[in-house]
């Protein structure tokens, strides 16, 4: 008995390894040229990649296929402006799908390295309408599209991302991110269950900069409603340095300049410690050492639309009583520091 077991598994080793050679031989051609058919399909900026990588084993049973040295620029005012590139966009699809004469089903997709900048110009015009449109001479059927979507997760790999809003003057980098997403993307409505980790976030507005070079961490299962583009959420936690954060809401993308809103937040501590860890200044290789006492609370909430004309309504309020901090190296400390801010 023994023996026919390690024969049946020696035969279909056997048979692995001979698809894993062949299904790149027989297929790379093929997945390389509508790649290029479907890139110049839908986009009306140029783009391209470097080459097809093909593996039996990324994504088992799944076909692993990558696109090497992917980019897309902008349209034309933003031409000279890279929008997306990445190291490799890896997507494992169904195997059986390649072996008809319908679409390639695509399960997961793996961003590595990827570099992404939006760019929203003074005129308000953006660097992402890169989709072809429609016209009646010659209409974009995306209905016959040679890939299809049955995603259900997807993972980003030491990114890049950049916002330049010059309109808005805002901006924002995220830089050393990692993040997975699982979820049934082909609902209309469904649970997305995402965690992130950023080794730098940076955020300003109206040149007054809110988060420097923050590291930051996010656990959030969000219920999209992809009707109505709204994301709502309900016990998120981030942490930003040694900040921890809780928040409950939505976010809602209106149109490219519109977001609506309603976000409440609280920190679950009270030290003084992981507040004064958001000063860029101050939270440096050596903040371990830092003697710190006191208390701190931090809560508030945003609500209304985010617009070029408008703002949403906000109330912020941060406590620190009898605040304490020193350097090991100095004789003396900082210490009663107290601040009682309401804003709104």
């Amino acid at each position: 008995m023994l023996k026919r077991i390690l024969a049946i598994l020696g035969i279909l080793l056997g048979l692995l390894l001979i698809a894993a050679i062949a299904i790149p031989l027989l297929f790379g051609d093929k997945l390389k040229t509508l790649a290029k058919e479907e890139m110049n399909k839908q986009l009306k900026a140029p783009s391209g990649f470097e080459d097809v990588s093909i593996s039996f084993f990324r994504n088992f049973p799944k076909l692993s296929v990558g696109l090497d040295k992917l980019y897309i620029t902008g349209p034309v005012q933003y031409a000279s402006d890279t929008l997306v590139s990445a190291n490799r966009i890896d997507v494992a699809v169904n195997l059986f799908s390649l072996l008809g004469s319908g679409p390639i089903k695509v399960a997961r997709v793996v961003l590595d390295e990827p570099r992404i900048h939006a760019i929203v110009g003074k005129d308000g015009t953006v660097n992402w309408d890169i989709m072809k449109e429609a016209t009646e001479e010659e209409p974009v059927d995306t209905t016959t599209s040679n890939f299809s979507l049955d995603l259900k997760e997807y993972e980003i790999k030491n990114g890049l991302i950049r916002y330049s809003d010059q309109q808005g003057n805002m901006f924002a980098t995220i830089s050393g991110l990692n993040h997975t997403g699982s979820g049934n993307f082909n609902a209309d409505q469904f649970l997305l269950e995402t965690r992130t980790k950023a080794e730098e976030v940076s955020f300003s507005y109206e040149g007054i900069p809110y988060l420097a070079r923050t590291k930051t961490s996010l656990d959030a299962n969000f219920d999209i409603n992809t009707s109505t583009s709204k994301y709502s959420f309900k016990e998120l936690k981030a942490v930003l340095n040694e900040m921890h954060l809780n928040a409950d809401g939505y976010f809602q993308l209106v149109n490219d300049s519109t977001y609506g809103m309603d976000i409440q937040f609280n920190t679950p501590s009270n030290e003084f410690r992981h507040i004064l860890s958001l000063v860029p200044a101050i939270y440096t290789s050596d903040f371990a050492s830092l003697k710190t006492s006191g208390t701190a609370a931090f809560k508030g909430f945003v609500k209304g639309e985010y617009s070029p004309t408008r703002l949403p309504a906000y109330n912020l309020e941060a406590i620190i009583k009898e605040g304490l901090l020193q350097y090991p190296e100095l004789p003396h400390p900082v210490q009663h520091i107290n601040l009682d801010l309401k804003a709104s």
